[in-house]
């Protein structure tokens, strides 16, 4: 799937009002980033609805994402982290995170063998081209004897591959 998310006329104009009124003004990257805090923090709040949480953890958890983001510098966004956290609490799941093909190969090589039943890896540079192509390849998939596997993008830079569908080349 090679689906990308396309900003509404509303968020290109509020990015270019932070680009242009607010950005001079912040020397510094966590202060940047706070500010973008205030836009991105509903993207947390899919995991609101996690069903295998009770409501205290739930609050408790985006709590300490909220932190996290306050404090440290990084590039995920809430929206991304609520579209791992979902299916964390449903399945087991990988993170991939890489920025070349050499990366996404060498991790592939590490999480591909034995995916358990319905498990799930996320790649956070869905937005490299290179990768975003070597993950929708089927000679990539050849290698590990599997199917082509199901590669959905879910949010921001954020995509999943699930095996659900993908037959071994093997059967």
């Amino acid at each position: 799937m090679n689906r990308s998310y396309q900003k509404s006329s509303f968020e290109r104009a509020i990015r270019q009002w932070y680009i242009r009124w607010l950005r001079p003004h912040l020397a510094n990257p966590l202060h940047r980033q706070r500010i973008k805090l205030f836009w991105f923090c509903w993207g947390y709040a899919p995991m609101l609805f996690i069903r295998n949480l009770p409501l205290g953890s739930r609050l408790r958890l985006i709590a300490r994402f909220l932190r996290i983001d306050w404090n440290v510098l990084h590039a995920h966004r809430p929206g991304e982290i609520a579209c791992i956290c979902r299916p964390l609490a449903e399945r087991p799941a990988a993170k991939m995170d890489y920025d070349t093909n050499q990366g996404t190969a060498e991790v592939l090589w590490g999480v591909v063998p034995a995916p358990v039943p319905g498990g799930l890896v996320f790649s956070p540079d869905f937005r490299v081209e290179s990768a975003r192509k070597l993950l929708q390849e089927s000679s990539t998939w050849a290698k590990f004897h599997r199917g082509v596997p199901e590669v959905e993008w879910l949010n921001g830079n954020l995509a999943s591959v699930s095996f659900r569908n993908a037959v071994s080349a093997a059967a």
